[in-house]
């Protein structure tokens, strides 16, 4: 019933992206061909699974790591405890290179 509840709810496109930006401030990635992952904007688009697309500069580049920093901050954010969660990246330069 619990579980129910937080897999329904809706996060906003503000909330989400202010997290994400302070995490990344706090503990930026780490750096690959002397670039580092960014991320410039991300929308929640689903639910159960919880689904989040991310645009971001390279998006290859996102380590597993890095990744599951960015999902504990969002569950500890959004109560999302024992939601799974998905990110969908879209390369901004290139908006067919997609990993998920």
């Amino acid at each position: 019933r619990q579980l129910d509840k937080r897999m329904a709810r809706k996060i906003p496109t503000g909330r989400l992206n202010n997290k994400l930006y302070k995490m990344a401030e706090r503990m930026p990635s780490p750096k690959y061909d002397g670039r580092r992952f960014r991320i410039y904007y991300a929308v929640h688009t689903g639910n159960r699974p919880y689904k989040f697309k991310i645009f971001c500069n390279q998006s290859k580049k996102l380590g597993d790591s890095y990744k599951r920093f960015l999902q504990a901050g969002l569950v500890e954010e959004f109560e999302l405890d024992g939601c799974p969660m998905v990110f969908d990246m879209v390369d901004k330069k290139n908006p067919y290179v997609r990993e998920e």
